[in-house]
């Protein structure tokens, strides 16, 4: 079916997720079905927001056989445990926060019982069977399969599915919705996938969802398929492979919205300096954010009125004016946050850009309430640091400073910002880390 996108781009989606099993939807579901004929009963474990938790139970439930859920210890309950608890399943809170060691505990649980164990996406060549004919009806004008990926089993599907509809050069972009799926991928798609696929990480955190639940009025699970629409263009066939029954906000059957529900920012383009003459009468900021030019590090263009083109004097009083006026925007107990990194002067000192920026703040009438430091990727750092430390004795910089301020109360202004939902993700390394945006650098 055709859909359009909120950027008006027409989109086709190929809606696997239609295919309903005891309230499981899609690939999942027809995989499940399989799986459980020879099954004694199905052990799983998983994240304890993932819908593994409360797949695994549905499928149980409707072949009559017992399920075991392993998942983090934690004295909170998530609507996937909660789910899979109402579905018959015996949840198991182990003593352990990250993956490996939850599914090493899963595995010898179920080799005792003489259960099957059910790998995170159902990684099983049973799977792959199971739903690469869904492949061969795809749009024959596609120009692209844009997909949602997890552990990487429903991609490996798509890709034997359309090597079997001779369609095998057609490309296809995978957003990488939790850890890299490439072990998977080696081991279930077809040899040389990664000449064919192209793989970005969404951007978002695996329990984020994106604030809507369809897209052009189509169902879509705002954790997985949802975050799709930000990376598709006109021509691409959005690939839904499954939807889950509990949403991750309390509700099993969520509202339906919109993509034109997702809020849309409104673009001022002018001179910063001028900000209150750029912004509507009375308009007041709940946040101030910004990761402003370092003064000439990076010069952005030969517009004078740049302020990465002047003297760092210039540059400097040129800034301070634009923190002046933004705070003065900004509403009383509320937080202002700015990442900058300090840089060199042109013979080699450091200007002290993190002390003005606070000190520039501080004039303005926000404090200094939090400091944290984004450690950037390393790249090809520590080669091209090696010949200048060894002439001038000059470290590498790999870091920016994130500056938090407060203006007021910093307590009001925690409780305006709203609750924030603390608890440990079960992750497989707990050094790994999602790639970030590009960001300033120094050698």
């Amino acid at each position: 079916m055709q859909a359009t996108l909120p950027s008006g781009a027409q989109v086709w989606i190929k809606r696997d997720d239609a295919f309903v099993f005891n309230g499981v939807r899609g690939s999942r579901a027809r995989a499940g079905r399989i799986l459980a004929q020879e099954a004694a009963g199905f052990v799983t474990a998983g994240n304890r927001h993932s819908p593994m938790v409360s797949r695994t139970a549905r499928l149980a439930e409707a072949a009559g056989i017992p399920c075991r859920v392993w998942t983090a210890k934690s004295k909170k309950w998530t609507d996937q445990e909660l789910d899979a608890k109402a579905h018959g399943a015996e949840v198991v809170k182990g003593d352990v926060t990250y993956l490996a060691p939850l599914q090493t505990k899963g595995r010898a649980d179920a080799k005792r019982r003489g259960w099957r164990f059910l790998e995170l996406g159902l990684e099983s060549p049973e799977y792959i069977e199971a739903n690469r004919g869904q492949a061969a009806n795809l749009p024959a004008d596609a120009k692209r399969v844009v997909v949602a990926v997890g552990s990487g089993t429903g991609l490996a599907a798509i890709l034997h599915g359309l090597d079997d509809a001779g369609r095998g050069a057609l490309p296809v972009l995978g957003i990488c919705i939790g850890k890299d799926p490439a072990k998977v991928l080696d081991r279930l798609a077809p040899p040389g996938w990664r000449r064919r696929v192209k793989l970005v990480p969404s951007g978002l955190d695996y329990e984020a969802r994106v604030p809507f639940d369809a897209i052009d009025g189509v169902p879509c699970d705002p954790f997985y398929e949802g975050k799709l629409a930000a990376f598709a263009q006109a021509g691409d066939c959005l690939y839904f492979l499954a939807r889950r029954s509990v949403d991750g906000a309390g509700a099993a059957t969520p509202p339906l919205a919109t993509a034109a529900d997702v809020p849309q920012p409104t673009w001022h383009i002018g001179d910063a300096r001028a900000l209150g003459a750029l912004l509507p009468k009375g308009f007041a900021a709940d946040l101030v954010f910004s990761c402003p030019p370092y003064a000439d590090l990076e010069v952005y263009s030969d517009d004078p009125r740049d302020i990465s083109t002047m003297s760092y004097e210039a540059f400097l009083a040129a800034y301070r004016e634009i923190i002046t006026a933004s705070i003065a925007r900004l509403r009383p107990d509320r937080f202002a946050c700015f990442c900058v990194g300090d840089v060199r002067d042109k013979k080699g000192f450091y200007r002290g850009f993190v002390t003005d920026t606070i000190a520039a703040f501080e004039a303005a009438g926000a404090r200094l309430y939090n400091e944290a430091i984004l450690v950037t990727a390393v790249g090809s750092l520590p080669l091209r640091v090696g010949k200048q430390f060894d002439s001038t004795r000059k470290l590498g910089k790999t870091h920016q400073n994130v500056l938090v301020f407060c203006k007021g109360d910093p307590r009001k202004a925690a409780d305006a910002a709203g609750h924030v939902a603390l608890d440990l993700p079960l992750v497989e390394n707990p050094l790994e880390t999602a790639p970030g945006p590009p960001a300033h650098s120094e050698a």
